[in-house]
């Protein structure tokens, strides 16, 4: 049986009135739109995305050109914007339609080693990006 309440408080000129359901049946937490992609977990998901995919195309960068980061950058920066939109929005699309990513176990791949990996390409991106500043040169 549901039960219903509803309580009203008086601040002079506004009123301020919620009320609070409780029912046997569990309430959704499905956000919709925009709101279920800007969530920490799923905002750290696309970051990690696009941070291991500009680790790894530095460091291949800096092998086969001798190039630092910045200069690969503005080298290919349309080439770059597009490769990070395309794979932005594909992580997005999903989760914009209500699919939960980044749940899925695909062999070895499970989602704590998605996280782990993701944070570890954020922090060696950065840490690639202070060490090229400080050195004025390619890191490798």
């Amino acid at each position: 049986m549901p039960i219903r309440a509803l309580a009203s408080v008086d601040f002079g000129d506004a009123q301020l009135e919620a009320s609070a359901a409780r029912s046997d049946e569990p309430t959704p937490s499905i956000k919709p739109g925009l709101a279920r992609l800007l969530t920490p977990r799923n905002m750290s998901l696309v970051n990690g995305r696009l941070a291991m995919m500009g680790f790894s195309a530095g460091v291949v960068g800096e092998l086969l050109h001798g190039q630092p980061l910045g200069a690969q950058l503005l080298a290919a920066a349309p080439q770059a914007l597009a490769a990070s939109l395309l794979l932005a929005a594909a992580t997005a699309a999903p989760l914009l339609r209500g699919v939960e990513e980044g749940d899925e176990i695909f062999g070895p791949f499970v989602p704590a080693s998605e996280r782990l990996n993701g944070n570890l390409a954020i922090f060696g991106l950065l840490l690639m990006v202070a060490i090229e500043a400080v050195k004025g040169s390619a890191l490798l």
